[in-house]
């Protein structure tokens, strides 16, 4: 029985950490959240939110092309095409990605990520913004969920 979304994630996260650590590369630090979405809010929708908010200085946009990857639990696995957005204001940045899986599962991820890591003032920093770009999201993005289903993982 495979594990759920969530589990999954952090099972992949925690195999990645373990053999990175074993190999002698960094591992990726920051925050990173993450909520379930019943459906995809549009690409202007989400640039209007970031645009929204007025620390943000700067957005840009990428579409991550289609790819598909294996592993020893699941042989072949279709990820479609997906929009990531960098933003950068006020000392801080972050990217919000949205995304469909090939099994329909639809996610918001929000993060900021290095193999260096941040001093606790940075990450309060990087929070405080998420926190404003995922409120400007909630405005305009209709279907996007309150903050209390958001999962979020912190590693300074």
């Amino acid at each position: 029985m495979p594990f759920p979304p969530f589990r999954r994630q952090a099972f992949h996260a925690i195999t990645m950490t373990a053999l990175c650590a074993l190999a002698g590369c960094d591992v990726p630090l920051g925050v990173r959240r993450t909520a379930t979405l019943s459906q995809l809010p549009s690409r202007a929708a989400i640039e209007m939110a970031l645009h929204a908010v007025p620390e943000i200085e700067r957005v840009e946009y990428h579409q991550v092309p289609a790819a598909t990857s294996g592993s020893i639990y699941e042989p072949a696995v279709y990820d479609p095409a997906y929009d990531q957005f960098a933003y950068w204001g006020n000392g801080a940045g972050g990217v919000v990605e949205v995304r469909e899986t090939g099994k329909g599962v639809k996610t918001l991820n929000l993060y900021e990520i290095n193999f260096t890591g941040f001093t606790k003032e940075q990450i309060d920093h990087i929070r405080t913004l998420m926190d404003k770009v995922y409120a400007s999201l909630r405005i305009y993005a209709p279907g996007i969920p309150p903050e209390t289903q958001v999962h979020e993982i912190v590693s300074p």
